[in-house]
């Protein structure tokens, strides 16, 4: 089941000027992550989802990937329109209960890091189980 709903409403005031850019947000909520292995190099992914005009999926490994440091979660952004690589300026953020960022990645080029955050910062900041991305 695909529940989407605005988490964001964008309120100008005044006239935008030409060329001006709204920052788009997408959240992935990756419920039961709790449970989950902490196994080296598997991975839960995404249902596609349609974000900066391309289809994309993310991918998460709780127990990290192959090259990831013992104890990390990794994840990884995947256009699934093309092969090709457009440039986006993006990041990961992952803020606990009370809103403070515990995580966070701003790529320079690529758009995956497989030493995201130590996985029990990340178990800290579940809300009921969930890791929201």
């Amino acid at each position: 089941m695909n529940n989407q709903t605005s988490c964001v409403t964008n309120v100008d005031i005044g006239t935008p000027p030409s060329g001006f850019q709204r920052r788009e947000l997408a959240q992935v909520y990756c419920h039961g992550f709790a449970d989950l292995p902490s196994t080296r190099d598997e991975k839960i992914d995404s249902p596609e989802f349609t974000f900066l005009g391309n289809q994309w999926c993310l991918w998460v490994y709780p127990g990290g990937d192959e090259d990831s440091d013992d104890g990390m979660v990794a994840v990884y952004l995947c256009n699934m329109s093309t092969d090709e690589h457009p440039v986006i300026d993006f990041f990961f953020t992952v803020r606990d209960l009370a809103g403070k960022e515990v995580a966070h990645f701003a790529p320079k080029g690529e758009r995956n890091n497989s030493n995201f955050a130590k996985r029990s910062t990340i178990m800290a900041a579940l809300v009921k189980g969930t890791l929201t991305i």
